[in-house]
């Protein structure tokens, strides 16, 4: 997922690596060069989905839209912020 609006400088990669952590995804999130933030996120369906609507109801954050892309699984044990 790329999430575009105001997304860095607001906490962003902080709050959404701990929702999807309450989740129990893995997965990792980070800050882009163009001012979007990436995040690859694997777990069920509906977790996904309860993650992307809690995302658009952050503090601080403005998500204007957010551009999502099917990718195969890869073993991972955590959800973290990289950079």
């Amino acid at each position: 997922m790329v999430f575009h609006g105001q997304v860095q400088g607001v906490g962003f990669r902080w709050q959404a690596s701990n929702l999807a952590r309450q989740r129990n995804l893995t997965g990792w999130v980070r800050n882009c060069d163009d001012g979007t933030v990436e995040m690859e996120v694997q777990g069920p369906s509906a977790d996904l989905d309860a993650l992307l609507a809690d995302i658009r109801h952050m503090r601080y954050v403005r998500v204007d839209r957010v551009d999502v892309s099917d990718i195969s699984t890869v073993p991972e044990r955590e959800f973290r912020v990289t950079y």
